[in-house]
């Protein structure tokens, strides 16, 4: 009856380590993911990161970047791996001076950004339009 119990502790001892490691995990993802989510959208440098939205069509990822302000002549795409590196100048200079925050006093003269995909990007599979401050890339997956 000794060894019964004894087996028992252990497997519930066994039990709680395992729960303590998926609790663990799942914490450590959260805090990862609300990481990227709370994440300021400007630096004190002057930069500001683009809103965008990833959507994916059959074998193509539609990228949509808001870049209002920005001078389109400006605009420079990287790829690297699974990333599309985004830079662009605005056209003027963006100040929060009237807006009474914590960045009181920031302005702001380029967007930087980097979208991660899920698969390595093919440059020669990229097509991009420009319109009216708004980007919009298509990238076909292999």
């Amino acid at each position: 009856m000794d060894e019964e119990i004894k087996k028992m502790m252990k497997k519930v001892d066994d039990f709680e380590k395992h729960v303590r490691e998926l609790i663990r995990e799942e914490l450590s993802r959260l805090h990862e993911e609300l990481g990227e989510t709370l994440e300021t959208s400007w630096t004190s440098k002057g930069v500001l990161k683009p809103l965008y939205s990833v959507r994916e069509e059959g074998k193509d990822y539609l990228i949509y970047v808001d870049m209002p302000n920005v001078d389109e002549g400006s605009i420079e795409l990287k790829f690297v791996e699974n990333k599309v590196v985004v830079t662009a100048k605005l056209r003027e200079t963006l100040k929060l001076s009237d807006w009474p925050f914590r960045g009181e006093g920031t302005s702001f003269k380029e967007y930087q950004g980097i979208i991660e995909l899920p698969f390595r990007i093919d440059p020669s599979k990229v097509s991009v339009r420009k319109r009216k401050g708004m980007l919009e890339l298509r990238i076909t997956r292999e």
